[in-house]
């Protein structure tokens, strides 16, 4: 489409053109051009805009169909062009999702030998790690809760104390004992989770559960301790 569309000014009659396509998405692309449309897209209308002066392009929609003449000429003329040896420039945005896909691959490959880290056992696989519609008080918890270190279960650490125990169970509080382990909690945990495994990873490694995390620990009473 871009090629044809550099071409429209080669013909004798340069008053009215009518140019026909199978492609609706790239003819509704052009009616609906933004700042932030694909390079090509916007050479191509820029190529249309120069060519507008004093002329009528009409475009036509054509669907489709496997068997009209036409159309199938068309597709072996589409076909014969990929052994051209004429090569177009990729846009840079473009190559952004392939460089993305890789170093994501090649972050998580050395994240996977991580497993002596602490946060790894919490964030097996890289995703993002803060809910994006939270506030600043509420990426702060989350924040937190990752890390495993809340004031709630460190304070003590700050002012020479014993570490604090749960009163239910008698064992030190931790972010994985309050989320996963307390059975005094347990109800609550299988109403608001949907999980048939309670670990830390199942509960805080996705961010979207982090509105169900806040529901939690505002029940319990937890929620301004972290």
């Amino acid at each position: 489409m871009e090629v044809r569309s550099g071409r429209l000014g080669n013909f004798q009659d340069p008053s009215r053109y009518n140019r026909r396509h199978d492609s609706l998405s790239a003819l509704q692309s052009i009616v609906s051009l933004h700042s932030l449309s694909h390079p090509i897209l916007v050479d191509i209308t820029y190529a249309l805009a120069n060519h507008l002066k004093k002329k009528y392009i009409r475009f036509c929609w054509i669907p489709g169909h496997a068997g009209i003449t036409g159309n199938e000429l068309a597709d072996t003329a589409a076909r014969s062009a990929t052994g051209s040896s004429e090569r177009f420039p990729i846009p840079h945005s473009d190559l952004k999702a392939c460089f993305r896909q890789k170093l994501q691959s090649v972050w998580q490959s050395n994240w996977d030998q991580q497993t002596e880290n602490k946060v790894h056992s919490v964030m097996p696989v890289l995703a993002p790690t803060v809910p994006s519609s939270s506030n600043r008080r509420e990426q702060v918890i989350w924040t937190r809760l990752r890390l495993g270190h809340t004031r709630l279960t460190h304070r003590h650490l700050l002012f020479g104390k014993p570490p604090p125990y749960c009163e239910i169970c008698n064992v030190p509080l931790s972010v994985k004992h309050i989320l996963c382990d307390c059975p005094h909690s347990n109800h609550l945990r299988h109403r608001l989770f949907n999980c048939v495994d309670f670990t830390i990873s199942s509960i805080i490694s996705n961010s979207t559960n982090s509105s169900l995390v806040f529901k939690f620990l505002s029940i319990k009473g937890f929620i301004h301790h972290i």
